[in-house]
């Protein structure tokens, strides 16, 4: 039911000869399927070893979390994120390198093959979109911290972190999107008409060569869900 993980180097990167920072991450377990998408800071001189470290951290303590209980209490976005900052200190210790060094974005899903529902937990600028026969409506926005993008290290970060469960019963597909995607498909806020039908039509390949084929600054990553399969 996965359709689409795509990423790609954005020209910041290229011209460093620098690795895309994003980093996409799958894990099936048969009744459900986990995926983290993380976007390693690209002024951090480990932006991308954290991108790394975070999304299997996050991965792990998920598939874990739900392996033992079958679902995820109330505050399993906070217990992830204590356990992803320790991993990252410890890291940084090991490298005498500074923690912040290590700062990402996650956003991170869990769906139940069985049950037709939907974790989700956000950290940073990317979007999560549903999309059903008429519409995609937006179940998490790119988040600001102040004047900035909040992401794994920052401080407080668990006051803004955002976690939730959604029905997938009249869902199509899902996406998800690091902000170098996001910010091809979207224009004042609104999303272009043409990547809208695209997305609609189940036109993915579409989707994927206008964001193949887009110049942007920033990497460019997404995943595409089929969950009507997923049911």
């Amino acid at each position: 039911e996965i359709m689409y993980l795509y990423t790609k180097r954005g020209m910041f990167n290229e011209k460093r000869k620098e690795p895309s920072g994003d980093v996409l991450q799958v894990l099936d377990k048969d009744d459900f399927i986990v995926l983290s998408l993380a976007d390693g800071v690209s002024e951090c001189i480990h932006g991308a070893d954290g991108a790394g470290i975070v999304g299997t951290v996050a991965m792990n303590y998920v598939a874990n979390s739900y392996s033992e209980l079958h679902f995820l209490p109330n505050n399993w976005g906070e217990c992830m994120l204590n356990i992803i900052r320790k991993e990252l200190e410890l890291v940084a210790e090991s490298k005498e390198a500074v923690f912040e060094e290590f700062s990402s974005t996650l956003m991170i899903l869990l769906i139940d093959r069985q049950r037709d529902i939907m974790y989700y937990c956000n950290i940073g600028d990317g979007i999560l979109i549903s999309v059903n026969k008429e519409k995609c409506p937006i179940i998490c926005m790119p988040q600001c911290y102040g004047s900035t993008c909040p992401v794994v290290t920052t401080d407080g970060v668990e006051s803004i972190l955002e976690t939730g469960v959604l029905s997938l019963k009249n869902v199509k597909n899902i996406i998800m999107c690091t902000d170098g995607a996001w910010k091809l498909i979207y224009e004042h806020n609104i999303i272009k008409s043409d990547i809208k039908e695209y997305i609609l039509n189940g036109d993915f390949e579409k989707f994927k060569e206008y964001i193949k084929s887009s110049n942007s600054i920033d990497d460019c990553s997404f995943a595409i869900i089929d969950v009507g399969k997923a049911a």
